[in-house]
């Protein structure tokens, strides 16, 4: 059996994690602080390490529990579909990012555009996402 690494987000040298933490970073600046997402309070699983975020201390052991069997189903899904998996769901992501992104900043005839294309294609780019997440939470509730 594969191990699953668990280890605190904040301070990580991952590579994809910096990168990720400079883009919620610059999305924050970007809107003056409207778009806060508290990058490093989230758990987020990449490959088979778990990074866990900032009030993982201070969870329950019940909590820790449900948390880590919905971020094991995310392993499962990123061994399974290798890089599908990052690449849709970051995809649904941006398609909802980039449009409040746009009002924000002050451009709302980018935010027009943008929002009747990804209207368009919300459908198939949000589906993967929800996919996702469905079967990890049903990990969690069964």
């Amino acid at each position: 059996m594969k191990t699953i690494r668990i280890m605190p987000k904040a301070g990580s040298k991952n590579i994809a994690i910096i990168i990720s933490r400079s883009v919620f970073k610059a999305l924050k600046w970007i809107t003056f602080g409207e778009l806060d997402m508290r990058y490093d309070a989230r758990t987020t699983t990449i490959g088979r390490t778990i990074y866990t975020g900032t009030n993982w201390t201070q969870k329950s052991s019940a909590e820790k529990s449900v948390e880590g069997m919905h971020e094991r189903e995310h392993v499962h899904q990123w061994e399974k579909w290798n890089i599908i998996y990052p690449i849709s769901y970051l995809i649904s992501m941006w398609t909802v990012i980039f449009p409040v992104v746009a009002i924000v900043i002050g451009w709302p005839w980018y935010s027009v555009v943008l929002s009747a294309i990804v209207g368009c294609l919300v459908p198939s780019l949000i589906s993967p996402r929800a996919f996702w997440e469905y079967r990890a939470f049903q990990m969690t509730i069964l």
